[in-house]
């Protein structure tokens, strides 16, 4: 299958927001593949400095709660999850999906008719507008802990400018960048340690970690010893930081790792050339995608050193997005050749398909995942009404694990490598 055709199914990102030098990166990086997703469709952002501004007016209206019936009519699995309908979405980049918190707090982003993108914040079943940085109207919500959510703004009339922000006590912060024209901030912990991916004064793209507090400089994390890009993905409560980097200049990208700022290469799937990893739990459990030994794309499991093929659920590609600290896995994997992907869960050794966990006559097709956090609740996007939409999806009791859907044992949920 072509490359664009796979793009187009799995992440479909917005013309005008591609960088012609990444998404040049990103093809020599696929070159040859018969089926496989981009490694990263990623934003191209030059900056102006900007001041904070405080978010819009409360929107008070809750989602539309979907709930089970029943036992689902596929006859895999019986239901376990409520579906909510938090919205029309669009299509999430390699770069900018949702946030989802421990707490339940949920941040989305959708280009709305006059085409400005706005980013929203559910808590509680309310909806409000995060707001936007002054000359950047475009508004990217990636991540939320907290009363912390950051993202990236961009300016519309020109698609090159971009900037990482924090929205902290109600107010948004131009957060700079590495000496260079734009960055972009992906993740934050409990912590308020962020992190992301800066432009520095000689162009290229590196990985940054900013600590907590006012007026903090960005810190850069470097690349790998030859390369010269990086970026920066997760992050978790220990302050340990995963993302990717490149192993020459313009050469194949890597997962990486860096603890206490220290950079380590985690490898690929054997005989892989490539991967990427997306998230990071407490445990240090590490997922994300990387080409096989066939040059397909699928998910991974890094741990104990070793990175562990996830595999797929009917074909390629598939790609993790999400882990929390039960060990469950979220993400997308083809169900058949030239369709739609499907949004699935890893737990306890096994893929399963999401659709087939949510009421029978709801009326979803769940294509992806890509939050989930210990209480198992699951932020996507899917086709709903032929509309492409956002859900949130919450256990119930009457669902696999008995009484109560959330009560599973810990110990079978994580991933070993034995």
């Amino acid at each position: 299958m072509a490359l664009n055709s796979i793009a187009s199914q799995l992440i479909a990102p917005v013309p005008a927001m591609a960088s012609p030098a990444i998404y040049t990166r990103t093809v020599k990086a696929f070159r040859g593949i018969a089926r496989a997703i981009p490694s990263a469709a990623v934003l191209c952002l030059l900056l102006v400095g900007s001041e904070a501004v405080t978010t819009q007016t409360q929107n008070t209206q809750e989602p539309k709660v979907q709930e089970p019936n029943g036992p689902g009519s596929r006859g895999q699995a019986r239901v376990r999850y409520r579906i909510a309908d938090l919205g029309p979405a669009s299509r999430t980049t390699d770069d900018i999906t949702f946030g989802l918190d421990q707490s339940g707090r949920i941040v989305t982003w959708y280009r709305e008719r006059d085409f400005v993108v706005r980013a929203s914040l559910w808590d509680a079943g309310r909806k409000s507008d995060i707001g936007a940085l002054p000359g950047y109207p475009d508004t990217y919500a990636s991540d939320i802990n907290g009363d912390r959510v950051v993202g990236t703004s961009r300016a519309s009339a020109d698609t090159r400018f971009h900037r990482a922000f924090l929205r902290e006590n109600g107010r948004m912060q131009d957060l700079g960048t590495l000496g260079g024209k734009y960055s972009r901030a992906y993740a934050v912990n409990s912590r308020g340690q962020l992190v992301g991916g800066a432009n520095t004064a000689s162009s290229d793209t590196h990985a940054f970690l900013r600590q907590p507090g006012e007026n903090r400089e960005l810190i850069d994390l470097g690349t790998l010893a030859d390369g010269n890009y990086s970026v920066a993905e997760d992050i978790n409560k220990s302050g340990v930081v995963v993302g990717v980097a490149n192993l020459t200049k313009n050469g194949k990208n890597h997962a990486v790792l860096w603890d206490k700022q220290r950079i380590r290469d985690l490898g690929t799937l054997p005989h892989g050339t490539s991967s990427h990893a997306r998230a990071i739990n407490n445990l240090g459990q590490v997922v994300g995608w990387g080409l096989d030994a066939e040059g397909d794309t699928h998910a991974i499991l890094w741990e104990h050193g070793k990175a562990r093929d996830l595999g797929v659920l009917v074909t390629d590609p598939s790609s993790a997005w999400s882990i929390n600290n039960r060990g469950q896995v979220v993400g997308t994997s083809g169900f058949k050749a030239n369709r739609p992907l499907h949004a699935v869960l890893w737990e306890r050794g096994k893929i399963v398909d999401l659709n087939d966990l949510i009421p029978p006559d709801s009326g979803w097709l769940l294509q992806g995942a890509y939050r989930i956090n210990d209480a198992g609740t699951i932020v996507g996007i899917g086709i709903h009404g032929d509309e492409l939409r956002a859900f949130v999806l919450t256990p119930v009791p009457s669902g696999v694990g008995g009484k109560n859907s959330n009560a599973f044992n810990a110990a079978h949920l994580i991933w070993t490598s034995g």
